[in-house]
């Protein structure tokens, strides 16, 4: 006979076992008083007269009193619907505030859980329950957009050239060739039979009386610019589609370009177009500063030299994107396969092409907006960011990228005509006079207008007739195809200069009156709505009177005269003699008010409406470098403008990176001098006109660059730079004055080298240091006993850090040994990194310089801190005490700093030198130690690990390369070899050939401030060492030297090199990679790109430099990553 098994039996517990009885007992009785409250029930009530198949619901009680015992019964099952725990209490907290702030739901706090729990065990069928469940159905429906806002594939990842296809789900909308839209629905008659004539609304509301310069100092360069973002838009034209009517139907207009910020005018609005400017070469370039829209040339020449940076601009780009090849999938040299070329050629056009617009994108928020809304005299770099992606209150996902259609009203609205400036209506009166053969400008008809334009268009010897590769600007011609870079720069610096005018009534050029009557004529045409009517459409208030309209007397009087009833005003004449706002915090356009809200409204609907900009503008489409190099950076010396980025890159010789003109252009100098002067920055700038810098001449012979380097003739930009972030004298404000300079060297070099005890010690430090560092930081892969390391971030890149910061700087560097330091690895060796590109690299974007003048001066000066307390401590024998407690702690707990001894040194050997002078030589060492030892050490660990897949061997003539595929094995043997006395001094050749071949440096830039006549060079001349180069020069060492020759001195070149020689880096570069060597056995390069140096081959000044890519995909010459696996 078997028995039940204890409860106990079956793991549960006592207190378990409890429950579960009591609440058997609960639900029996409950279920026992429904039963016996029903029969009860069923007793008592009357029969019913009918009963249908429905009414018979088995296990449903007719007493209230009963379903209410069994409703109770059924929640207990199911549980309380809500128990206030800390896990939901902290979710509805996060709902409710942290998401809000942080920008989501943190799902850790099971949120959904909750809620999804609550609704389950709430009392079904109910209009509450109904609710809930709503609630829970939307949420979770509105966590995706419907339709999904993007497709995968190549089809839908380029723009079209008609921008067909914007739109994913309309692929109609707001193509080339569609028509304008209405926005505003016109319900006030403007009969045109009874408005006044265009000539006699020009001539009292909107004609010239006199030139006022734009309140707030706005440049013709800011309206260049316009000029551009107009012309993306507006085209207008006639419907040509009916074979029956081969000059087009009057009576349809259309738009004859996009309504997108596609940079239409650059690259054209069809196919012909666009084939009109490609190469189709396999490289995806445009023919060098070519344009499509002629009706630029029509303009002042600020525009089309504008339009031509950003064709510049175009294949600067397909350069770079070629070079660095992110996804290996493109050949250069490009394919000789016609269809292969052809499909690359269209691939880097497409990436480019997204990228450059998103530059325009960028302008227009960086530069263009920030000029609008005033942004740019406090120099404040926020911006409106309408491409992001957010959720409305509803969780409703707001709609981004789903299409747009320019309206007549913003084509009646975006006429500046008011704010040409003096100069650029002079420019307009020229080319009318030649159009027109004429300059009384009262006597033009809009016939006559019309008839010269198309004569114009029609004539076979002017564009757009000719072909783009040969359109002048104006007086200035191309020479061998381009235009010269000192027209294009004269022109965009006097727009720079040049005050453009303010908008008013009675602002418009007398040159302008036939245009300005076509354009009230065709409004009228157009039956476009009139001012009040859009006011309303944007949701402002309409005009009651003139006096509101405009409260000038003589402006209100006329308008009253003209059109009897604010209500009558037509949208034209109404947006352009509307008075206009005065200079004001958010007011930097200062149009009339109407102009102004609308601009802003547009803006955000072109951009977001734009699925190129929006949904699809990802690292993907554009690449990672792409994404980077054209999004703003609000940190730049252009407070996140773009403009100075773009002349920077297009007309280097002529933008310096501290000038006005190139930071702001759409201001005048004088203007933004004032400006900056009350923001405190003004001391960052110059204001000035520039002046142009000689063209560099590069040298790359061994000898050359060796006498250069040697020549008092030859200056570098050095001590200007250090300066800035080391204030006082020392090695690096000494650097052009030779004497004081090699005097200062010398002092640095024997007091931190003073003998070969001293060097020995660096020596062990080294090493002890590096096996530290590969202990610590490699980790396991699965299988095979095999382990993996990143070998330049986390041991190379590091190691100088650790050295600095004992023998050097003292620094309180935070490790397992010493816990209570302040200062963490990587950090400081990113903060000596930036120090080092401001000081010594000439060669960063432009834009950023200015802008990192800050942050280098704040990592400078806690450098400089702990180096001056710890001399002051060693001048007066006491702790020093640097910044905050953890660092005296660190002082009193650790062993003392190696760096005491030479910075006691260092104080001997200085004496009449100030503590800060000392302090400023202490580091230009370490500042020279910590990126020069890094990116020595990383060449040749890099050369060392053997070549890379595809590379082709050229072996030298003892057999030994540093191309050899078997040099990884040859290099561990010699690390490994403990027989062979002379296997480090074999290793240090092969070092030596390493460093010759892959300096540190690349080169660096030089200005002749006296005559060298060794080298040819005059005063003023400027002139590009490249290291690289003269490492190789065959004149030197010849198509293949043997390792065991001796060949004259390698370079090394840079800065550590000056100060300390080329034996000390020796002396640090082989004991160091023959303790990499030794302790990672087999040693192999990661599979893929984790076991390259991710670079790309470029050229500065005609040499060939290697280009990294950092984390942030922004260009440097320093490497920071290579994964290497080895055996235990």
């Amino acid at each position: 006979m078997s028995s039940t098994p204890s409860p106990l039996a079956t793991g549960k517990t006592l207190g378990n076992v409890i429950a579960d009885t009591a609440y058997s007992a609960v639900d029996s009785s409950l279920h026992a008083a429904a039963d016996g409250v029903e029969r009860i029930s069923d007793a008592i009530r009357a029969p019913p007269e009918a009963l249908s198949a429905e009414d018979e619901v088995d296990g449903v009680y007719h007493s209230s009193l009963a379903r209410l015992i069994d409703s109770f019964r059924a929640q207990l099952k199911r549980g309380l619907p809500f128990e206030l725990t800390r896990s939901n209490f902290l979710s509805i907290i996060d709902a409710l505030l942290t998401s809000k702030l942080e920008g989501g739901l943190d799902d850790r706090l099971y949120l959904l859980e909750h809620a999804l729990t609550f609704l389950s065990r709430y009392p079904p069928g109910t209009f509450t329950s109904k609710q809930l469940q709503d609630k829970v159905i939307s949420l979770l429906w509105y966590d995706l957009a419907h339709p999904p806002p993007s497709l995968v594939g190549s089809k839908y990842q380029f723009r079209t050239a008609d921008a067909s296809g914007t739109s994913i789900w309309h692929p109609e909308m707001g193509k080339a060739g569609s028509p304008y839209a209405r926005s505003v629905q016109t319900l006030h008659p403007l009969p045109a039979n009874q408005l006044p004539s265009p000539e006699l609304l020009f001539d009292t509301l909107l004609k010239r009386e006199d030139k006022v310069d734009h309140p707030a100092g706005l440049s013709t360069f800011f309206f260049a610019f316009a000029n551009l973002v107009i012309h993306s838009l507006f085209w207008t034209g006639v419907d040509t589609s009916d074979p029956l009517k081969p000059h087009g139907d009057p009576t349809q207009p259309i738009n004859k370009v996009s309504s997108y910020l596609d940079l239409s005018p650059l690259y054209g609005s069809s196919e012909a177009d666009l084939k009109r400017i490609r190469l189709n070469d396999g490289t995806g370039r445009i023919h060098p500063d070519t344009f499509l829209d002629h009706r630029v040339l029509l303009m002042p020449a600020s525009t089309p030299a504008l339009l031509v940076m950003f064709s510049r601009n175009h294949n600067y780009i397909v350069e770079k994107l070629l070079n660095i090849n992110e996804r290996g999938k493109w050949q250069n040299p490009p394919p000789q396969d016609p269809d292969k070329k052809q499909a690359q050629d269209n691939e880097i056009f497409g990436t480019a092409r997204l990228i450059n617009c998103g530059w325009f994108m960028s302008s227009i928020f960086g530069d263009y907006l920030a000029s609008i809304l005033g942004l740019v005299r406090d120099g404040n770099s926020w911006s409106l960011d309408p491409l992001s992606n957010f959720r409305a209150a509803s969780h409703e996902i707001v709609e981004r990228g789903s299409g747009n259609i320019v309206s007549v009203e913003f084509l009646a609205l975006y006429h500046f005509h008011s704010s040409i400036g003096a100069g650029d209506a002079a420019w307009t009166e020229e080319v009318f006079e030649e159009l027109l053969g004429t300059r009384d400008w009262d006597s033009i008809t809009p016939t006559q207008f019309r008839i010269a334009v198309a004569k114009l268009a029609k004539d076979p010897t002017r564009p757009p007739n000719t072909p783009p590769t040969t359109w002048p600007i104006g007086k200035y011609n191309r020479v061998d195809g381009k235009f010269r870079d000192e027209d294009l720069a004269k022109i965009l610096l006097d727009a720079s200069e040049q005050s453009a005018s303010a908008f008013k009534a009675r602002g418009t050029p007398h040159v302008m009156r036939v245009v300005e009557i076509l354009g009230i004529q065709q409004n009228r045409e157009w039956g476009t709505c009139s001012l009040n009517e859009f006011r309303k459409f944007l949701g402002l208030k309409p005009y009651n009177t003139f006096d509101e309209w405009n409260p000038r007397k003589d402006i209100a009087d006329a308008g009253r005269r003209l059109y009897r009833h604010p209500d009558n005003i037509e949208l034209y004449v109404g947006l352009q003699a509307e008075q206009a706002k005065t200079v004001m915090d958010g007011a930097g356009l200062c149009p009339g008010f109407t102009m102004s809200r609308a601009i802003l409204a547009d803006a955000v609907a072109l951009v977001r409406g734009d699925r190129f900009l929006t949904n699809d503008f990802t690292a993907y489409n554009l690449t990672a470098w792409g994404m980077q190099d054209c999004t703003r950076d609000p940190k730049n010396s252009a407070n996140g403008g773009m403009m100075g980025k773009l002349l920077g890159r297009c007309l280097p010789d002529y933008f310096p990176v501290d000038s006005s003109y190139t930071n702001f252009p759409f201001v005048v100098p004088s203007q933004m001098k004032e400006f900056l002067k009350k923001v405190g920055t003004a001391d960052q700038y110059t204001f000035t006109r520039p002046v142009p810098k000689k063209r560099v001449v590069p040298l790359i012979k061994y000898y050359d660059v060796k006498n250069a380097l040697a020549s008092p003739g030859l200056a570098s930009t050095v001590p200007d730079n250090a300066k800035i972030v080391l204030e006082g004298k020392g090695y690096l404000a000494s650097y052009d004055t030779a004497k004081v300079n090699e005097a200062d060297r010398k002092l640095i070099a024997e007091a931190f080298v003073p003998n070969a005890v001293v060097l020995k010690k660096h020596v062990e430090f080294l090493e002890r240091t590096t096996e530290m560092l590969l202990q610590k930081n490699c980790y396991t892969l699965v299988g095979d006993n095999k382990k993996s390391i990143n070998i330049v971030r986390d041991v190379i890149n590091l190691l100088p850090v650790y050295f600095t910061s004992e023998h050097v700087l003292g620094l309180p560097l935070k490790t397992p040994d010493h816990p209570h330091g302040s200062a963490l690895d990587q950090e400081v060796y990113l903060k000596f990194k930036e120090i080092y590109e401001f000081i010594f690299v000439d060669i960063a974007e432009p834009c950023t310089k200015v802008a990192k003048e800050d942050t280098v001066k704040r990592h400078s000066q806690y450098f400089q801190d702990t180096v001056q307390a710890h001399i002051q401590g060693i001048a007066s024998e006491q702790i020093p005490l640097i910044g905050l407690g953890a660092s005296a702690i660190h002082w009193a707990t650790q062993t003392p700093h190696e760096s005491n001894k030479w910075l006691k040194r260092l104080l001997d050997a200085g004496k009449g030198k100030s503590k800060e002078e000392l302090a400023n030589d202490a580091m230009a060492l370490a500042i020279a130690m910590s990126v020069e030892l890094s990116q020595a050490l990383t060449h040749v660990v890099d050369t060392f690990l053997g070549p890379a897949p595809g590379s082709t061997w050229t072996p030298n003539i003892d057999g030994t390369s540093l191309t050899d595929p078997s040099l990884t094995a040859h290099i561990q043997a010699l690390a490994q070899n403990t027989s062979d006395k002379d296997a480090t001094t074999k290793l240090a050749k092969i070092v030596v050939e390493a460093l010759r071949t892959r300096p540190p440096v690349p080169g660096t830039y030089r200005s002749v401030v006296a005559d060298v006549a060794q080298l040819s060079k005059g005063k003023g001349d400027r002139v590009y060492l490249s290291f690289t180069e003269a490492g190789v020069d065959p004149a030197v060492w010849g198509g293949g030297v043997k390792l065991t020759d001796s060949p004259p001195q390698a370079l090394f070149a840079g800065e550590l090199v000056k100060l300390l020689g080329p034996e000390w880096l020796l002396n640090a570069v082989v004991p160091v990679v023959k303790t990499i060597f030794k302790q990672l056995k087999d040693v192999k390069r990661a599979p893929g790109n984790s076991g390259q140096l991710l670079s790309f081959k470029e050229k500065i000044e005609g040499t060939p430099v290697t280009t990294y890519l950092d984390y942030k995909q922004e260009p440097t010459f320093w490497s920071s990553d290579l994964t290497v696996t080895f055996t235990s």
